[in-house]
């Protein structure tokens, strides 16, 4: 009923004769030759089934079921399949749009902006209507080259791909697709001893001196000599998180809150902070429940919550006027040079 043949190019086809007498061609490529024969011996079942009127068995049902679209096609131009219906077409831009929103009440606003990126990129790549079952590896890698050529880090490039495998998995699993095929396609990332800097402290107080108020004062020394992150958790301290008779600071943690137990931690109330914070407190108005003035806070938090904030430019300026080499990643290494030190490395 069927022939597999084998041309001069190393591809493979099948000679088959259909229920209705006529010959047809279904064309497989280059492929693996058991997998070419694989593909035979389904073929042969397809004729077998449709000449005798009989349903597909669940095995052979499936693997047709879950043929990515091109294959299938050429499946229905031999008149060996029907076409899928319309409605089973699942394309790029609904179904990361939905994956997307389906996450939204469950992360933080941080990770929905990351993914949020990648969302975009790939429908602006690969089109809102292309179908989830036509993304193959091959297209994957298009878009990685694609992030090359745009010039984004080697980071960026190997964190957007986890978000790719991440979105995909999803549809491997709703049997969208046979395999993920972002599974392979993967960038290194970039060196971080490359960006790697370290702020003596000498530093961090002569720029803490030139500081324009105590609201700038507290803010640096909180994220050099206390670890805090700027701004999530130093614009959340309340001062009922200052115990001072036992000498301790309890930290709300908005970026891990979601996380079992990790809504907060306990760190010593140290040295080089507390001048700092006794000014503070010596300023604050009566009844303030915040560290820092609501304006602060306001301006901090916007639509994206605490991402996207601007402290850079002003501690730019500061470390300027203060005439301090200045470090890449202004506030991350303060946070860095705090759990290495608590961490002893």
């Amino acid at each position: 009923m069927a022939s597999l043949i084998k041309d001069p190019n190393g591809s493979f086809r099948i000679e088959v004769v259909v229920p209705d007498g006529s010959r047809k061609r279904v064309r497989l490529g280059k492929l693996p030759v058991k997998t070419a024969e694989s593909w035979h011996r389904r073929v042969e079942a397809l004729v077998s089934d449709l000449a005798a009127g009989e349903p597909h068995g669940r095995d052979l049902a499936s693997w047709l079921a879950e043929l990515p679209l091109k294959l299938h096609e050429r499946l229905v131009k031999a008149r060996l399949a029907d076409r899928r219906a319309a409605s089973t077409t699942v394309t790029v831009g609904p179904f990361l749009t939905a994956w997307l929103e389906a996450r939204k009440p469950e992360y933080k606003v941080a990770s929905v902006r990351a993914w949020q990126q990648v969302v975009d990129g790939l429908t602006e790549f690969l089109g809102t209507a292309f179908s989830i079952a036509e993304v193959t590896p091959e297209k994957a890698e298009e878009f990685r080259q694609r992030m090359i050529s745009d010039g984004l880090r080697p980071t960026t490039i190997h964190k957007r791909l986890q978000h790719a495998r991440l979105m995909f998995d999803h549809a491997k699993r709703k049997k969208l697709l046979a395999e993920n095929p972002f599974e392979y396609v993967r960038h290194r990332p970039g060196d971080a001893s490359e960006r790697r800097a370290y702020v003596e402290a000498a530093d961090v107080r002569r720029v803490i001196d030139h500081a324009p108020n105590q609201d700038w004062r507290l803010l640096i020394a909180l994220s050099r000599f206390a670890g805090l992150r700027v701004p999530s958790e130093a614009m959340s301290l309340r001062w009922q998180d200052i115990d001072w008779d036992r000498g301790r600071i309890t930290v709300p943690c908005p970026k891990l809150e979601h996380l079992a137990g990790r809504g907060y931690r306990v760190i010593p109330l140290f040295a080089d902070v507390r001048p700092y914070l006794e000014e503070a407190w010596d300023r604050a108005p009566e009844g303030a429940e915040y560290v820092f003035a609501e304006e602060y806070r306001r301006r901090a938090h916007g639509k994206h919550g605490w991402a996207g904030c601007n402290l850079r430019s002003t501690l730019e300026k500061i470390i300027k006027r203060a005439k301090v080499s200045q470090w890449t990643r202004l506030w991350h290494w303060f946070f860095r040079h705090f759990s290495g030190r608590v961490a002893g490395v």
